[in-house]
């Protein structure tokens, strides 16, 4: 009874929040009125709709086979590839609407999809090593979480801080940080193994109590695709990203020190990992944009303490689809989402 009820408390407020936050920001941005009444993507949204209500109602039928629930295997690459057909099909139909003359659709999939691989296996790539800096950190602790995503972040403040300290006395080269990531993977090469195991390509159960669960994954899935669609940058288009921290990640990458400048600018620091590492401005980038993945599956670790799996999958998504979030992952290059991440951490 207890948990019914703590359940319904938390859901209630959850969803008076989201009304709250659209009246707020409707309010604030009244002209978005308009672009509702005459969505260029109108269309698009309907045919989503009506594909996620689909989804409902099919899990509704297996709900009524199986009371209890029913089970769905998912891997990694599976999530990742329905993100990235999502993120192509946003692509295209941008181009269907504005007429882009000379575009082809074949070898414009082709290179989208080689591309979005490419940095996501260089993301991957840094994230094992940064979670194997972690663990080192966290193997002497008699308690010590088990958590990727802690040991990723941790990992990130350590490696963060050498580089600070590395750029001071202009030694803050990519082969210096690429020695240190290699030799923390080396040293943690099983629970690397079992990471990147996990993550791509493992069996994961995830149970099905609710009809709303599959659309609300999808729903999520949708967002993930076009955020990473707006994050794949040759450059900041955001105020502050461009003026100060993607402008400073770069000039730390090309002085390989820290420049002058006129407050502390840590995470332009992590953010010039891309151009030391990989010698792409775009990485940087998607450092910055990327970051609000760890930081919402932390959110979700946490919220799984009060709340069951299905009800935890509608707060992350329901944070996920908020003006604020869409701004920081599509826009502008802050350190908002980094402050998550290591708010979730302490």
């Amino acid at each position: 009874m207890a948990s019914r009820l703590s359940t319904i408390v938390v859901g209630s407020t959850l969803t008076l929040w989201l009304i709250w936050v659209i009246l707020l920001y409707i309010g604030f941005h009244p002209h978005q009125l308009d672009l509702y009444a005459q969505h260029p993507y109108a269309g698009e949204i309907v045919g989503l709709s009506v594909l996620l209500a689909g989804l409902g109602f099919f899990s509704h039928q297996r709900l009524k086979k199986k009371r209890k629930g029913w089970d769905l295997y998912l891997r990694g690459w599976h999530l990742i590839a329905i993100s990235l057909v999502i993120g192509f099909f946003i692509i295209l139909r941008f181009w269907i609407g504005i007429d882009l003359p000379d575009v082809t659709p074949g070898p414009a999939f082709f290179f989208y999809f080689a591309n979005s691989i490419w940095y996501l296996l260089l993301l991957l790539g840094l994230g094992v090593g940064l979670m194997a800096i972690g663990r080192i950190i966290i193997r002497p602790w008699k308690e010590a979480p088990t958590s990727p995503l802690i040991a990723i972040a941790l990992g990130l403040m350590v490696l963060g801080f050498i580089s600070t300290l590395l750029g001071l006395f202009g030694l803050l080269y990519g082969p210096i940080l690429a020695i240190i990531l290699l030799a923390a993977i080396v040293l943690e090469r099983q629970s690397a193994l079992e990471l990147i195991k996990s993550w791509i390509w493992e069996k994961h159960k995830w149970r099905q109590y609710h009809w709303w669960q599959l659309p609300v994954a999808g729903i999520g899935l949708f967002f993930v695709g076009v955020y990473w669609v707006g994050g794949i940058k040759a450059f900041a288009t955001g105020y502050d990203g461009s003026l100060l921290y993607a402008n400073l990640a770069q000039l730390v990458g090309q002085t390989n020190s820290l420049p002058g400048a006129y407050q502390a600018f840590g995470w332009s620091v992590v953010m010039s990992w891309g151009k030391l590492l990989f010698g792409s401005p775009t990485v940087n980038i998607l450092l910055s944009h990327a970051m609000y993945l760890p930081a919402l599956a932390l959110a979700y670790s946490f919220i799984r303490r009060w709340l069951k799996s299905s009800y935890a999958l509608l707060a992350v998504v329901l944070i996920l689809t908020l003006p604020m979030m869409s701004f920081q992952t599509m826009v502008d290059e802050k350190i908002i989402h980094k402050h998550s991440h290591f708010g979730h951490l302490i």
